[in-house]
Protein backbone atom coordinates (compact mmCIF):
# COMPACT_ATOMS: atom_id res chain seq x y z
CA UNK A 1 0.00 0.00 0.00
CA UNK A 2 1.44 3.37 -0.86
CA UNK A 3 0.43 6.21 1.04
CA UNK A 4 -0.58 9.65 -0.78
CA UNK A 5 -0.97 12.79 1.25
CA UNK A 6 -2.82 15.56 0.75
CA UNK A 7 0.05 18.12 0.53
CA UNK A 8 1.90 15.63 -1.35
CA UNK A 9 5.04 15.61 1.29
CA UNK A 10 5.23 13.83 4.79
CA UNK A 11 5.57 17.15 6.45
CA UNK A 12 3.36 18.81 9.21
CA UNK A 13 0.96 21.22 7.82
CA UNK A 14 -2.60 23.19 8.55
CA UNK A 15 -4.52 20.23 6.40
CA UNK A 16 -4.54 16.51 8.14
CA UNK A 17 -3.00 13.65 6.25
CA UNK A 18 -5.23 11.06 4.52
CA UNK A 19 -4.01 7.52 4.14
CA UNK A 20 -5.57 6.24 0.79
CA UNK A 21 -5.12 2.63 -0.67
CA UNK A 22 -6.16 2.92 -3.77
CA UNK A 23 -6.68 5.31 -6.63
CA UNK A 24 -10.58 5.29 -6.43
CA UNK A 25 -10.68 5.98 -2.35
CA UNK A 26 -8.26 8.72 -3.43
CA UNK A 27 -10.88 10.30 -5.66
CA UNK A 28 -13.70 9.63 -2.92
CA UNK A 29 -11.53 11.23 -0.38
CA UNK A 30 -9.65 14.33 -2.49
CA UNK A 31 -9.89 17.33 -0.62
CA UNK A 32 -9.25 20.89 -2.36
CA UNK A 33 -8.41 24.23 -0.63
CA UNK A 34 -11.76 25.81 -0.59
CA UNK A 35 -14.26 23.67 -2.35
CA UNK A 36 -16.09 23.41 -4.96
CA UNK A 37 -18.71 26.52 -4.84
CA UNK A 38 -22.35 24.20 -5.70
CA UNK A 39 -25.18 26.88 -6.61
CA UNK A 40 -29.20 26.12 -7.00
CA UNK A 41 -30.16 27.40 -10.04
CA UNK A 42 -33.91 28.43 -10.21
CA UNK A 43 -35.75 28.89 -13.27
CA UNK A 44 -39.21 29.87 -14.45
CA UNK A 45 -41.36 26.82 -16.45
CA UNK A 46 -43.71 29.60 -17.52
CA UNK A 47 -44.46 33.06 -18.39
CA UNK A 48 -47.43 32.39 -16.25
CA UNK A 49 -44.99 32.71 -13.23
CA UNK A 50 -45.65 36.69 -13.74
CA UNK A 51 -49.05 36.46 -12.46
CA UNK A 52 -48.08 33.15 -10.10
CA UNK A 53 -45.64 34.86 -8.02
CA UNK A 54 -48.29 37.23 -6.45
CA UNK A 55 -50.09 34.16 -4.78
CA UNK A 56 -46.43 33.18 -3.50
CA UNK A 57 -46.38 30.14 -6.29
CA UNK A 58 -44.70 29.84 -9.63
CA UNK A 59 -43.84 26.69 -11.99
CA UNK A 60 -40.11 26.55 -11.31
CA UNK A 61 -37.43 24.19 -12.89
CA UNK A 62 -34.37 23.57 -10.38
CA UNK A 63 -30.42 22.45 -11.18
CA UNK A 64 -28.03 22.22 -9.24
CA UNK A 65 -24.72 23.86 -10.51
CA UNK A 66 -20.65 22.65 -9.40
CA UNK A 67 -17.80 22.68 -11.61
CA UNK A 68 -19.39 24.01 -14.41
CA UNK A 69 -22.23 21.60 -14.77
CA UNK A 70 -25.86 21.54 -13.66
CA UNK A 71 -27.38 18.22 -13.05
CA UNK A 72 -31.53 17.99 -13.03
CA UNK A 73 -34.06 15.36 -12.73
CA UNK A 74 -36.31 14.97 -15.24
CA UNK A 75 -39.14 12.76 -17.33
CA UNK A 76 -38.49 9.72 -19.66
CA UNK A 77 -40.72 7.24 -21.30
CA UNK A 78 -38.19 4.56 -20.58
CA UNK A 79 -36.80 2.95 -17.39
CA UNK A 80 -33.54 4.64 -17.34
CA UNK A 81 -31.67 7.82 -15.10
CA UNK A 82 -33.69 10.88 -15.34
CA UNK A 83 -30.88 12.53 -13.68
CA UNK A 84 -29.11 15.23 -16.78
CA UNK A 85 -26.13 17.03 -16.85
CA UNK A 86 -25.80 20.32 -19.12
CA UNK A 87 -22.87 22.74 -19.10
CA UNK A 88 -23.31 25.72 -16.98
CA UNK A 89 -25.86 28.25 -18.57
CA UNK A 90 -26.93 25.56 -21.61
CA UNK A 91 -29.98 24.38 -20.28
CA UNK A 92 -32.46 25.06 -22.55
CA UNK A 93 -33.43 28.47 -24.57
CA UNK A 94 -37.09 28.31 -23.14
CA UNK A 95 -36.06 28.39 -19.35
CA UNK A 96 -35.20 31.82 -18.16
CA UNK A 97 -33.04 31.89 -14.88
CA UNK A 98 -34.70 33.23 -11.74
CA UNK A 99 -32.31 33.03 -9.15
CA UNK A 100 -29.31 31.61 -8.75
CA UNK A 101 -28.20 30.68 -4.99
CA UNK A 102 -24.82 29.91 -3.27
CA UNK A 103 -25.68 26.81 -1.13
CA UNK A 104 -21.88 26.18 0.09
CA UNK A 105 -18.96 24.10 -0.93
CA UNK A 106 -18.26 20.28 -1.56
CA UNK A 107 -14.74 19.05 -1.55
CA UNK A 108 -16.11 16.34 -3.79
CA UNK A 109 -15.03 16.55 -7.61
CA UNK A 110 -16.81 15.94 -10.98
CA UNK A 111 -15.69 12.00 -11.11
CA UNK A 112 -16.70 11.29 -6.87
CA UNK A 113 -20.13 13.08 -8.03
CA UNK A 114 -20.55 10.73 -10.83
CA UNK A 115 -19.90 7.68 -8.40
CA UNK A 116 -22.21 9.16 -6.22
CA UNK A 117 -25.15 9.46 -8.30
CA UNK A 118 -24.87 6.67 -10.23
CA UNK A 119 -25.73 4.69 -6.90
CA UNK A 120 -29.13 7.07 -6.78
CA UNK A 121 -29.67 5.62 -10.54
CA UNK A 122 -32.41 3.42 -9.42
CA UNK A 123 -34.42 5.49 -7.24
CA UNK A 124 -34.02 8.65 -9.76
CA UNK A 125 -35.60 7.31 -12.83
CA UNK A 126 -37.44 8.96 -15.93
CA UNK A 127 -40.33 6.95 -15.49
CA UNK A 128 -40.63 7.65 -11.99
CA UNK A 129 -40.83 11.04 -12.28
CA UNK A 130 -44.30 12.72 -10.42
CA UNK A 131 -44.47 16.63 -10.83
CA UNK A 132 -45.79 16.62 -7.08
CA UNK A 133 -43.82 14.18 -5.50
CA UNK A 134 -40.61 13.25 -7.41
CA UNK A 135 -39.66 15.93 -9.57
CA UNK A 136 -36.58 18.30 -10.38
CA UNK A 137 -37.18 20.52 -7.48
CA UNK A 138 -37.56 17.56 -4.83
CA UNK A 139 -34.14 16.06 -6.77
CA UNK A 140 -32.13 19.43 -6.37
CA UNK A 141 -32.71 19.28 -2.77
CA UNK A 142 -31.44 15.64 -2.59
CA UNK A 143 -28.54 16.34 -4.40
CA UNK A 144 -27.20 19.23 -2.71
CA UNK A 145 -27.73 17.31 0.52
CA UNK A 146 -25.58 14.51 -0.92
CA UNK A 147 -22.73 16.15 -2.51
CA UNK A 148 -22.61 19.21 0.84
CA UNK A 149 -23.16 16.73 3.37
CA UNK A 150 -25.77 19.07 5.68
CA UNK A 151 -28.98 20.10 5.29
CA UNK A 152 -29.87 22.95 2.91
CA UNK A 153 -31.60 26.27 3.31
CA UNK A 154 -34.06 25.49 0.43
CA UNK A 155 -36.88 28.16 -0.64
CA UNK A 156 -40.16 27.51 0.24
CA UNK A 157 -41.52 28.80 -3.29
CA UNK A 158 -39.87 26.88 -5.53
CA UNK A 159 -41.93 23.66 -4.64
CA UNK A 160 -45.21 25.28 -2.95
CA UNK A 161 -47.41 24.70 -5.94
CA UNK A 162 -46.33 20.81 -6.28
CA UNK A 163 -47.02 20.88 -2.11
CA UNK A 164 -50.94 22.88 -3.18
CA UNK A 165 -51.26 20.71 -6.40
CA UNK A 166 -50.75 17.61 -4.60
CA UNK A 167 -53.69 18.31 -2.52
CA UNK A 168 -56.14 18.33 -5.44
CA UNK A 169 -55.10 15.59 -7.57
CA UNK A 170 -56.66 12.96 -5.41
CA UNK A 171 -59.56 15.02 -6.47
CA UNK A 172 -58.62 16.18 -9.72
CA UNK A 173 -56.19 13.81 -11.92
CA UNK A 174 -56.43 16.24 -15.06
CA UNK A 175 -54.67 18.76 -13.34
CA UNK A 176 -51.75 16.46 -12.73
CA UNK A 177 -51.39 14.94 -16.44
CA UNK A 178 -51.61 18.90 -17.34
CA UNK A 179 -49.14 20.45 -15.04
CA UNK A 180 -46.90 17.20 -15.76
CA UNK A 181 -47.46 17.90 -19.83
CA UNK A 182 -45.81 21.56 -19.32
CA UNK A 183 -43.08 20.12 -17.37
CA UNK A 184 -41.96 17.48 -19.94
CA UNK A 185 -43.06 19.86 -22.89
CA UNK A 186 -40.88 22.96 -21.27
CA UNK A 187 -37.64 20.76 -20.32
CA UNK A 188 -37.69 18.15 -23.63
CA UNK A 189 -37.18 21.48 -25.58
Amino acid sequence: TKQIYHNKEKKKSKHHHIKITNYDDFLLKKEFKYGNPVYLNIYHLSFVNFILQIFGIGLYHTTIEVQDLEYSFGSTNEEVAGIFTNKAGTLSTSLRLKEKIYLGSTLYNTYTIYKLLSNQYPYWLGSSYDPFVKNCNHFSKFFARLILNHQVIYPDYVNRLSKYGMMFTSFYPPIKRLYGEIVLQVTNN
